[in-house]
C-alpha cells in the first residue's frame, strides 16, 4: 500500500509543471523564477491526453507565431525554436495569470459584437473659419490710430459699433472740400455744376468709411474733425487685431478681421495615394475634443496640390 501511494504521488508530480507567461519554452518541475525575465513561474495543470506529435516552430518571445518549418519571427526577427504539437481529446491546458502578469504581458480582451467590416481612415484635421463668412477691415486713409475701442480677440461686435479713431490729414482735406462744395451750392442753387461737385465730395467721404450720419453732422456743425471714428461694417466676432494705439498706418493697412461662425470647415490633409478613396459626398465623422458624440457630415470640397486637402 505504501509503494502504491508513492507511485500515485510520483504520477501526480509528473502531471504538474511550472512555466513562464512571457517565455513558454521555460518549463520547470517546481516553483521558481524565469531565468530570462525573472517573472514568477505559474502552475500548469496537465490533463490526461493522447498525444499526437507533429513538429512545429514557434518564437520564444511571441508564442502566437507558429509555423511548420524553421525560420525567423516576422515580428522581432528571432530564430524560431522547435516545439511539438499535441492534440488532446480531454480538456485543454490552461494557465492562471494574476493581474500584474496580465499587464506585463500586455494581454487585452474585447467583447465580441456584430458590426460592419470595412476600411476606415483616421485623419488629424483642424477647424478653420469659412473665408466667405470673414471680413477684413483695413484703413481707408493714411493716418495715426488714436484709439482702439476693441482691443481683444474673441469679442462679439455688431454692425455700426465703433472700432477705432483715426487722425488723418487726408480726411481733413476731404471734409474741407465737402464744406466748400456745400457753400457753393447754397450760393448758387441753380447751378447744376456745383451740385455735381457736392455729390462727388460726399461720395469721397463715403468711400473713406464715413457714414451718412457723420457727413450730416459735419454739414450741420460745419466743424472740421481730423479725428474720425470708424465703425464695424458688419456683425461677427473679432478673430484678429493688427492695429495698436499710436501707430501710423498707410492706406489699405489691415486693422481687424471679423468672422462669422455660421459655417465652420473641418480641414484635413492626406497623401495622394489615399485620395482615391475620398470623393465629394463621402460620409465622414468629425470628432471634436470635448464633444461626446461625433458630428456626421460629408466631404464638400477637395483641393489638390502636392498632397490633397479635403474639407467638410
Amino acid at each position: 500500500m505504501a509503494c502504491t501511494k508513492t507511485d500515485e504521488h510520483a504520477h501526480a508530480t509528473e502531471d504538474t509543471s511550472y512555466t513562464c507567461p512571457m517565455h513558454p519554452q521555460i518549463v520547470e518541475g517546481e516553483p521558481g523564477s524565469c531565468p530570462i525575465c525573472g517573472m514568477d513561474l505559474v502552475l500548469v495543470q496537465k490533463q490526461k491526453k493522447e498525444p499526437e506529435t507533429a513538429s512545429a516552430f514557434t518564437c520564444p518571445m511571441h508564442p502566437q507565431i507558429v509555423q511548420d518549418k524553421a525560420g525567423s519571427c516576422p515580428i522581432c526577427g528571432m530564430d524560431l525554436v522547435p516545439v511539438k504539437k499535441q492534440s488532446t481529446k480531454g480538456e485543454e491546458v490552461s494557465i492562471m495569470l494574476s493581474e500584474s502578469q496580465i499587464q506585463l504581458g500586455n494581454i487585452t480582451t474585447q467583447t465580441l459584437r456584430q458590426g460592419q467590416v470595412g476600411s476606415n481612415t483616421v485623419l488629424t484635421g483642424r477647424l478653420v473659419v469659412d473665408q466667405t463668412q470673414a471680413d477684413l477691415i483695413s484703413s481707408r486713409a493714411a493716418g495715426r490710430i488714436e484709439r482702439l475701442y476693441v482691443k481683444e480677440t474673441g469679442q462679439p461686435i455688431r454692425k455700426g459699433q465703433p472700432l477705432y479713431d483715426l487722425y488723418s490729414e487726408t480726411l481733413l482735406t476731404l471734409e474741407q472740400e465737402y464744406l466748400l462744395a456745400l457753400d457753393q451750392v447754397k450760393a448758387f442753387p441753380s447751378e447744376r455744376q456745383f451740385a455735381s461737385i457736392l455729390d462727388a465730395a460726399k461720395r469721397k467721404l463715403l468711400l473713406t468709411g464715413l457714414t451718412n450720419a457723420q457727413i450730416s453732422r459735419i454739414a450741420q456743425t460745419r466743424k472740421l474733425d481730423a479725428r474720425i471714428t470708424f465703425v464695424a461694417p458688419s456683425s461677427g466676432t473679432v478673430t484678429e487685431i493688427a492695429a495698436a494705439e499710436g501707430v501710423y498706418v498707410a492706406e489699405g493697412s489691415p486693422l481687424y478681421r471679423i468672422s462669422r461662425f455660421n459655417t465652420i470647415w473641418a480641414e484635413a490633409e492626406l497623401y495622394a495615394g489615399e485620395a482615391g478613396a475620398l470623393k465629394i459626398g463621402t460620409p465622414v465623422d468629425v470628432i471634436v475634443a470635448g464633444s461626446n458624440m461625433p458630428i456626421k457630415t460629408k466631404i464638400s470640397l477637395s483641393t489638390q496640390s502636392l498632397g490633397r486637402t479635403a474639407k467638410w
